[in-house]
């Protein structure tokens, strides 16, 4: 808990900063734009709309997950929300001889801010807190066996590529905190680590 707190903590100071250095430079001219730490922040309000696929662990092994963004940007600064959809599933025989079916899913808020930015490559820095639940259900009947709800913080390391303007092709690397997640063989720790992604963002700017 104090460790989720400290991620969250340190990634919303470093937006913070990010957004107070890229509103000092907006008077700035600059002799070129080849090359810039957040000197060329767009001023233009925007709307961001995403999807991403994410291997994350999941029950000692890593799965494919998805998910899917909208938010509003303006400065470079990007904030809004989103949904994560597990799409695996993970069977046990809790009762014998019963089979059960473990699936979750997750929504939330993110906030997203740049660290560098080139004509055709940005890394940014992203936070994601959400809630959801989890549940077991039987395979034969899909009754509910046990549900719990959970919450999680996800700070992210973004790098964007920009083919053409308006389409964003990104990967990222991450680290998932679950937190309040008590089940029958499921504990924060089976889905708590290191996740990667790969996603393609869609920019309209006004």
């Amino acid at each position: 808990m104090t460790s989720c707190l400290r991620i969250v903590l340190i990634v919303l100071g470093l937006l913070a900063y990010q957004l107070t250095n890229a509103q000092d430079t907006d008077s700035l001219t600059h002799a070129t734009d080849t090359l810039s730490w957040l000197d060329d922040v767009p001023e233009s309000l925007g709307i961001k709309l995403g999807m991403q696929v994410m291997m994350s662990p999941s029950m000692q092994q890593y799965r494919l997950s998805s998910e899917f963004w909208m938010g509003i940007a303006f400065k470079g600064i990007t904030g809004g929300f989103f949904r994560h959809q597990f799409n695996g599933e993970v069977n046990r025989t809790l009762i014998f001889p019963n089979e059960f079916t473990f699936t979750y899913e997750y929504g939330g808020g993110y906030l997203n801010g740049p660290f560098f930015r080139t004509k055709s490559v940005d890394i940014n820095g992203q936070l994601n807190i959400g809630f959801g639940d989890a549940t077991w259900k039987r395979q034969d009947s899909q009754q509910v066996f046990e549900r719990d709800r959970f919450w999680t913080v996800h700070p992210q390391l973004l790098v964007y590529y920009k083919p053409i303007r308006g389409i964003n092709v990104c990967t990222g690397i991450g680290y998932r905190y679950m937190n309040n997640l008590e089940m029958v063989n499921v504990q924060n720790n089976d889905l708590t680590g290191f996740t990667a992604s790969l996603g393609l963002m869609l920019v309209l700017v006004k």
